[in-house]
């Protein structure tokens, strides 16, 4: 919901009412950039996800570092993958802003 009421300042009076109302009123662009959060956001949990099983079986080589090195690869190539470079550009630091909260989930149960 905060990735929606940041990317959709206009729109985000219908989120109180539904999604699914939002989703009705989003023009094809909006459309398009909604999927596009969407599919991030998709592909950096199972990509971190594959990590965290991955290194609950081998903590000598899926150190933190490798951890946090990944995580910023991974959104590099999601970026150029699903944005356009108007795109990246304004969206870059809230999506890198969201990968550092998911870094800190997936750090804190892999070891702690």
């Amino acid at each position: 919901m905060t990735l929606l009421h940041a990317n959709f300042p206009k729109k985000k009076g219908f989120l109180s009412v539904s999604l699914e109302l939002f989703l009705s009123q989003l023009e094809p662009v909006e459309m398009s950039i909604y999927e596009s959060l969407l599919a991030y956001v998709a592909g950096l949990n199972r990509a971190l996800a594959l990590f965290f099983i991955l290194g609950k079986e081998d903590t000598q080589n899926f150190t933190p570092e490798r951890l946090v090195a990944f995580g910023e690869s991974l959104h590099g190539k999601l970026l150029a993958f699903l944005f356009n470079e108007e795109e990246t550009a304004l969206l870059n630091q809230g999506l890198k802003e969201l990968l550092g909260v998911y870094l800190s989930l997936y750090g804190k149960y892999l070891y702690m």
